[in-house]
């Protein structure tokens, strides 16, 4: 027998699996929401010490979470009834304060689901913009999907034209200008590049907690 073929040397290299544009995106999908769930478990007083401002009516810490280098824009929250809780954000909320955001007073009424969608040949980053809107809307008790505008495997395809006056949408684009504005009752949500399409997300998630909490407030 000759020499490797008894050792196995003529025997290929096992394939490696490539993983597809949108496998990614859902990977960092999951890990988003984990790393952001994990936040809402935990106390701020567990993070490392970090200096906090106030922003509105909220006292804002910003901190290094453990085994990153990002920071995080942390917001201890009581709303109501609602057991204490934490906010996690990746930007500092007054550098988004002036950010553009048009959205009609229709798309807050009625809401009872909520559809995120986002291109499906974006890289990951955008898939941690959804995740930013996504973990705040769970955390105030609004069920959310996801999905993509163009249909690709069993993923659902999800565009504005699904949006109804009970269930919303959230188009998540890169575009020519960062702003956040409404077509009915989609929402587009949209950066020039990745970085801005986060800060956008976080302007949503910024806009949407003030609005409750004032409801709260006055209703009180």
């Amino acid at each position: 027998m000759e020499e490797g073929k008894e050792m196995g040397g003529d025997k290929p290299a096992p394939a490696v699996k490539k993983e597809t544009p949108v496998e990614k995106q859902v990977i960092v999908l999951f890990a988003v929401l984990a790393i952001i769930f994990v936040s809402f478990l935990v106390s701020y007083q567990y993070f490392k010490p970090s200096n906090s401002f106030k922003y509105h009516d909220f006292t804002v810490y910003k901190q290094k979470l453990e085994g990153t280098t990002v920071d995080f824009y942390i917001l201890p929250l009581k709303i109501g009834d609602k057991a204490p809780t934490n906010l996690m954000i990746r930007n500092d909320p007054r550098e988004i304060e002036n950010m553009t955001f048009e959205v009609n007073e229709s798309f807050w009424r009625g809401m009872r689901g909520l559809l995120i969608t986002t291109d499906v040949n974006y890289t990951s980053l955008a898939t941690i913009a959804a995740g930013e809107t996504g973990s705040f809307v769970g955390l105030i008790g609004v069920e959310a999907d996801y999905g993509f505008t163009t249909e690709i495997g069993g993923y659902p395809t999800i565009t504005c034209a699904d949006a109804t006056n009970v269930t919303k949408v959230i188009d998540i684009r890169l575009g020519n200008e960062t702003k956040v504005y409404s077509e009915g009752d989609c929402m587009i949500v949209e950066g020039v590049d990745y970085d801005s399409m986060i800060k956008a997300s976080d302007k949503v998630v910024i806009t949407w907690l003030e609005r409750i909490y004032t409801a709260v407030e006055v209703n009180k």
